[in-house]
């Protein structure tokens, strides 16, 4: 499992990395690290399992993720133990 910093004291927990293709509508998800994952068009790939979230979107049309993508994922943010406050 990897933690992410988001700063203002507050971490992220990955619970589930995965996307929908609104091209072909496959769902695709990343269980672990270095799993790449594509959709069966092509169009758009999931990387990195609990680790770090990735997304590749093979296209030249230009355009924004959403455009392409549902984002599927899961996660939690907690308080950072390590963030010492001054209290």
């Amino acid at each position: 499992m990897h933690i992410c910093k988001l700063g203002n004291r507050k971490m992220r927990i990955i619970i589930s990395n995965k996307i929908r293709c609104k091209r072909c509508g496959d769902v695709i998800e990343s269980k672990s690290h270095y799993d790449l994952e594509k959709c069966s068009c092509g169009l758009c790939c999931v990387d990195g399992g609990k680790d770090y979230v990735r997304r590749v979107i093979r296209t030249t049309e230009g355009g924004k993720y959403a455009d392409y993508c549902e984002e599927l994922s899961e996660w939690v943010e907690v308080p950072d133990p390590n963030d010492d406050d001054g209290t």
